[in-house]
């Protein structure tokens, strides 16, 4: 789940405004109980969330639902994004890389 080019620029400033946040002048980390935590240090699901309240604050909502009808994930967003895929991973991904797409087009 990588952000490229103005994607993960706004992400970034995103990141830095959380009331959470501590800089140093290598890294953001958000203050978790008493532990400084890097975005990539923790598990890909745990990334999920941080990128989907990001998309949120943005206006961009995606959501991933389980099909009941077969094996499988489907991710839904708003701008007339909708893929299937195998596992709930892909779907996140999937939906990142959209959300990518999406910022960086505008």
């Amino acid at each position: 789940m990588k952000l490229t080019g103005r994607a993960k620029e706004k992400f970034e400033k995103w990141w830095i405004e959380q009331p959470n946040s501590h800089t140093d002048n290598r890294h953001t980390y958000l203050i978790y109980g008493n532990m400084l935590v890097r975005l990539d240090s923790i598990p890909d699901a745990f990334q999920w969330g941080v990128y989907q309240d990001w998309a949120d604050s943005m206006g961009y909502y995606f959501d991933i639902e389980k099909r009941f009808d077969e094996d499988g994930y489907v991710c839904f967003g708003n701008h007339n994004f909708e893929k299937e895929t195998n596992t709930r991973q892909e779907a996140r991904n999937a939906a990142i890389e959209k959300l990518n797409q999406l910022i960086n087009e505008r």
